[in-house]
């Protein structure tokens, strides 16, 4: 079900988006961003730890045709379970046009007078309302209920990215969703390997842990669990499968988990694209400046290169092999250093793999930009060893 999330704008729409899914199942749902804020789960985690790093790494783009075009392609394409779309604070003609192969609408909304004009985009559009969440940053007690409609409605307190702490009323929403929907198994599972999957032949459970001063239930991925990954996975490498690698993690994890399984041939979902997969390491070289719709750089440091990629939109999955990065000088480990989708990052990183003798893959976190080693030919460079970015030197 393709979920849009709607309502004015200051009503809490990140981190509501970042609450419910907490509280729905790991690999049930997908997150498409189409608003162009610069928002995302990094930035409502990292602004809890370090809310300086998180705005000065948040890039605000616009809705410009190439960015409403990817949006629609995404939302068209998206067989979630539930797929999450966040379209930001208001009613437009681009928003029409990326909403307009949706299936229902969550409705978020600080001021009871704004809802209707939402009602009325969810009519226009045929657009089933699934719920109207009201919030308040006043101290008050929250409700819900389902009315005889069949929305959910209910009141949300303190959706501040800063102060947010719990909400049994997103719980009770993701609740509703779970029991009023149903799951669409649309993969063939056979070598399929869910993150869930890996964590399980590593001996690594479920478990409360704090991001900032929040608590949060969930895997608990940490850069010293991946020498484990890498060893319990190189016994497939030599299977000669196809190995689709199905849910959420962290950049640096996915990159481990695909060189890990080289030189089996490897694909990542992503629920936004056609197919609902993409594949990895498409045996490229490095060419002189790099190619492609991100755009890189190259910065060399005494105990390292920094490859630094962006674009103002995300990059579409069909041009993928149009996408190759920059040469860089031979002997010396590889920083990658950027926000985009995580089969790209993969995608650089495969190209890289046997060329220098250690990849690591940037992370903000609290304590400032840091850079996990997901790949490593060399004994000066472990798996899962962290630099900080401040000391590249």
């Amino acid at each position: 079900m393709r979920i849009i999330v709607g309502g004015p704008p200051h009503s809490g729409k990140s981190v509501f988006l970042w609450a419910l899914k907490k509280a729905l199942p790991i690999g049930s749902y997908m997150p498409v961003r189409a608003a162009p804020d610069g928002e995302g789960d990094w930035t409502q985690d990292l602004y809890v730890s370090n809310g300086d790093l998180a705005q000065e790494l948040r890039v605000k783009g616009r809705f410009t045709e190439e960015f409403v075009t990817w949006a629609a392609e995404s939302v068209r394409n998206c067989t979630s379970r539930f797929g999450l779309i966040d379209i930001g604070g208001r009613v437009t003609d681009e928003n029409r046009r990326i909403c307009r192969d949706a299936d229902a609408l969550i409705i978020l909304s600080s001021d009871p007078a704004r809802i209707q004009e939402w009602r009325d985009f969810a009519a226009d559009l045929g657009l089933k309302v699934l719920a109207i969440i009201h919030s308040t940053l006043d101290a008050v007690e929250e409700w819900d209920r389902v009315t005889d409609d069949e929305i959910f409605e209910g009141l949300a307190v303190n959706l501040d990215r800063e102060d947010f702490e719990k909400s049994g009323t997103i719980t009770n929403l993701a609740n509703y969703l779970l029991t009023t929907t149903t799951e669409n198994i649309t993969m063939n599972i056979t070598n399929t390997l869910t993150i869930a999957a890996i964590a399980a032949m590593i001996n690594k459970s479920e478990e409360d842990y704090m991001v900032g001063d929040r608590a949060v239930h969930g895997l608990n991925w940490r850069p010293e669990d991946l020498p484990a990954v890498e060893a319990a996975l190189k016994p497939l490498s030599a299977t000669g499968m196809t190995w689709v690698i199905d849910g959420p993690g962290p950049q640096w994890l996915i990159v481990c988990v695909t060189h890990a399984l080289h030189p089996c041939s490897v694909t990542l979902t992503d629920t936004k694209v056609a197919g609902g997969v993409v594949p990895i390491g498409q045996r490229k070289a490095p060419v002189e400046g790099g190619s492609g719709d991100l755009n890189f750089t190259v910065e060399v440091k005494e105990n390292g290169i920094v490859v630094r990629y962006g674009s103002a939109n995300p990059i579409a999955a069909q041009l993928l092999p149009e996408l190759i990065p920059p040469t860089t000088p031979p002997g010396q480990p590889v920083f990658l250093n950027g926000r985009t989708a995580t089969w790209a990052v993969a995608e650089i990183a495969s190209v890289y793999q046997h060329l220098t003798p250690a990849v690591y893959v940037g992370q903000p976190q609290g304590q400032g930009y840091a850079y996990v080693c997901s790949i490593s030919h060399s004994p000066d460079h472990q798996v899962g060893s962290v630099v900080m970015d401040a000391d590249l030197r």
